[in-house]
């Protein structure tokens, strides 16, 4: 998998090991994120939910179908935000 690294952050496809940090991103804007990603925000109301989702996203990015892209601060390792592409012709 290719990482990007800018400044202190970097992106990489989401991967299915990273549900628990995925989680802690949504929850922590579940709110703001509905008007946006309503369908995700949905599917990850439970770290195990969560846990679900990212499998299910793993075989999407096989498929080519779908890439979620998570922009993570190297210094804390923690997600921060979240690149969604889809639905590409």
């Amino acid at each position: 998998m290719d990482v990007i690294h800018f400044g202190n952050y970097k992106i990489m496809l989401l991967e299915s090991h990273q549900g628990e940090s995925f989680f802690k991103l949504i929850d922590a804007n579940r709110k703001r994120l509905e008007v946006f990603i309503a369908g995700t925000v949905s599917r990850t109301k439970t770290l195990k939910d969560t846990i679900n989702y990212c499998k299910l996203i793993e075989e999407r990015i096989t498929e080519e179908s779908y890439f979620p892209f998570t922009i993570v601060d190297k210094s804390s390792c923690a997600f921060i935000g979240l690149i969604d592409v889809k639905n590409m012709d």
